[in-house]
């Protein structure tokens, strides 16, 4: 069982610490994972299916890809439970009280254009290479409420601010090309 979603975050913090989930329902061969590459903030409102996604310039999102694969090749009955498990374990971690999670296939083609290497990307969203690169702009940029955070998210912010980006355009394009 497959699944591929837009995780909307209010605070990048949270979107940190979804980095780090680990579902308990995985086995060996499962993933889940909050895709490392081309993290965004959203800036302008769009939709999921029938559902709007409110994000501004004075108040965006930061947002990613969420990704598993659960059961591999399978798509029975007991696959979708154990799917639908890990999915509302994600969402009942303290880091998702804000999360907002839309399949990629709800988002009309109208909100979506082609990025340079054929990723599709969402229009009103700023888009960056790694976490790194974000947080960077983020910290710079004053979008991150340095009074408001705990000691663990300050030190994740403080790691990724004297991290150097893991990923580079160039290497994202040696990676799609493999």
């Amino acid at each position: 069982m497959m699944g591929a979603y837009y995780v909307f975050f209010q605070r990048l913090p949270d979107l940190l610490m979804a980095r780090e989930f680990k579902p308990s329902t995985l086995e060996e061969e499962d993933h889940f994972i909050i895709s490392p590459i081309y993290p965004f903030i959203l800036r302008k409102p769009i939709e999921c299916k029938q559902s709007k996604i409110n994000a501004s310039k004075e108040n965006p999102l930061f947002g990613c890809g969420l990704h598993f694969n659960i059961d591999r090749g399978r798509e029975d009955e007991e696959s979708k439970v154990k799917s639908k498990i890990t999915m509302i374990e994600f969402k009942r971690q303290p880091f998702c009280k804000s999360v907002i999670l839309c399949k990629q296939h709800n988002i009309d083609n109208k909100w979506k254009y082609s990025l340079e290497d054929g990723t599709i990307g969402l229009k009103g969203a700023q888009y960056f290479v790694g976490f790194t690169t974000m947080v960077k702009y983020c910290y710079h940029q004053n979008l991150i409420d340095i009074a408001g955070l705990s000691d663990k998210e300050e030190k994740m912010i403080d790691l990724e601010l004297r991290s150097t980006e893991l990923f580079t355009e160039e290497s994202l394009r040696r990676i799609q090309e493999d």
